[in-house]
């Protein structure tokens, strides 16, 4: 059966809060709690993006427009290691790291 992956961005708004203490929450809570019974010792990556208006547009645009693809592009809200190469390779020639279970990132708009 072929690997199926599933790239997921969600959107919350935020009460004005330190963005440092919401990065030291999710932090906390993904400290040790995934793991895979092969390989207990592997990690998980946090990725931290802070984004500026060129780049997306203001939370409040994207929820008055119930959030449209076309403005939301995928290789930037996604983590680059999800977005910059195939995440399973057909002819079985993957890394011998294998494969990330899961990978985070906080985008900051």
């Amino acid at each position: 059966m072929p690997k199926v992956y599933v790239l997921i961005a969600e959107f919350f708004a935020l009460p004005d809060t330190d963005n440092e203490a919401i990065i030291e929450s999710m932090t906390a809570r993904l400290d040790g709690r995934m793991w895979v019974s092969k390989s207990r010792d592997s990690t998980v990556s946090l990725n931290i993006k802070h984004m500026h208006e060129d780049e997306l547009p203001s939370y409040d645009e994207l929820s008055r427009n119930d959030f449209p693809a076309n403005l939301l592009a995928g290789y930037e809200l996604l983590p680059e290691s999800v977005t910059s190469k195939q995440l399973h390779s057909p002819l079985g020639d993957n890394s011998d790291g294998g494969i990330a279970l899961a990978a985070f990132q906080l985008n900051f708009i």
